[in-house]
């Protein structure tokens, strides 16, 4: 069996890499958060932008400015969902780091309590086993 101190500091490397991996995840979240945003901030975009020039147009052409309209527009409604999902995950992602960050905290500051009890114990289990010193008595030889 590994000593305690061994099992303290694997649990804290541990902890740590827990902390890197969430803090990953989080920075995977929020690329896809802007990544959709930015979808959607395009696509407003590209709708706003259909005007229908003032002119002589047939029944088509007016039917197909309508139609990409009306495509833009539930396109932009799906991705109203798509960011409100991504931002919820980010949000748990953002929670999970902090969680993390805790965890390793506190196990940092176990680890470093119990290193010093171990040795202070260590140094009085050092000086109880010490012969004890001759006593002075004042005569120089």
């Amino acid at each position: 069996m590994s000593s305690p101190a061994a099992r303290r500091a694997r649990l804290l490397r541990l902890r740590t890499i827990e902390h890197r991996v969430a803090a990953v995840r989080l920075v995977a979240a929020d690329v896809a958060h802007a990544t959709v945003a930015n979808v959607s901030h395009r696509v407003a975009q590209l709708r706003a932008s259909i005007i229908v020039p003032s002119g002589a147009y047939s029944g088509s052409h007016l039917q197909s400015f309508s139609e990409l309209s009306e495509r833009l527009d539930r396109a932009r409604i799906g991705l109203e969902q798509s960011l409100s999902e991504a931002r919820h995950i980010r949000d748990a992602r953002d929670a999970d780091r902090v969680a993390a960050h805790i965890a390793e905290e506190r196990t940092g500051r176990v680890h470093i309590d119990a290193s010093r009890r171990e040795a202070v114990e260590r140094d009085l289990r050092i000086a109880a086993a010490r012969p004890p010193r001759p006593k002075h008595t004042g005569t120089r030889i």
